[in-house]
């Protein structure tokens, strides 16, 4: 006999899955609601509903944290830290909350290796003043605080 809950989790990742098709549909309204955390792109981060900065209709909800639950990993080598996505990133919280930042995203600094030198401290600022960000968007990133990036800088 099936486990229910898994046919029901199962059912709610495919609604998700779908929105990666390309073609337009109009129950396709989640980007609307996911606009502040990256869109489509929150899908392939290690979030936590609840840490997001967005409000959802209920039944999104539910499929996002389907998809959460099964996309959910704790990184444990510092291969798998330096790997982590930074953003929406449900170890790396400021005040409570993921966080989402397109300019620096477009700007490279996608994973914590983009950030961290080999010693787990931040790089430099003038690292990030290459790729024009400025010095709040630097900032920013130095008071993310979280498992994986102290766990890097131990390693």
């Amino acid at each position: 006999m099936p486990h229910t809950e898994s046919l029901i989790a199962t059912q709610r990742m495919g609604c998700v899955n779908r929105y990666f098709d390309v073609s337009v549909r109009p129950w396709k309204v989640l980007s609307h609601y996911l606009k502040n955390v990256g869109s489509e792109f929150l899908l392939k981060c290690n979030f936590k509903l609840s840490s997001l900065p967005c409000k959802l209709p209920f039944f999104y909800k539910e499929c996002l944290e389907a998809w959460s639950d099964f996309k959910s990993c704790t990184p444990v080598t510092r291969q798998d830290i330096s790997n982590e996505i930074i953003w929406n990133n449900q170890n790396l919280l400021i005040n409570k909350q993921s966080m989402f930042n397109k300019k620096i995203k477009e700007a490279g600094f996608v994973h914590l290796g983009n950030i961290l030198s080999n010693d787990g401290k931040i790089k430099n600022w003038d690292v990030f003043e290459e790729k024009n960000l400025s010095l709040s968007e630097f900032l920013v990133l130095s008071r993310l605080s979280g498992k994986s990036f102290s766990k890097m800088e131990t390693m």
